[in-house]
């Protein structure tokens, strides 16, 4: 049986519990390729993700920082491509 290729999974890390996402995911090595703290719109754009986990937490917090580092359009575009994402 063939194996799923491990993923690149992003964390959106502006506020919220983002680093313990990563430190989970860092740990489904079978699974998960790479964890990547996303904080800026380059990053997110360039990190060739597979799918994009957004941390719970204070959302007016995380929609203010998420538009002044330049994030909020390119997290709309993620969305309307279909791209894997998770809201927790």
């Amino acid at each position: 049986m063939d194996q799923a290729k491990p993923l690149r999974i992003g964390v959106l890390a502006l506020q919220g519990a983002f680093s313990e996402h990563i430190n989970i995911l860092n740990r489904m090595n079978q699974w998960v390729d790479m964890a990547i703290p996303i904080r800026t719109k380059e990053q997110l754009e360039n990190s060739c993700l597979d799918a994009l986990i957004l941390p719970g937490g204070e959302s007016t917090a995380i929609a203010l920082a998420a538009e002044r580092n330049g994030l909020m359009e390119p997290l709309r575009q993620w969305v309307r491509s279909g791209n894997p994402i998770w809201f927790v």
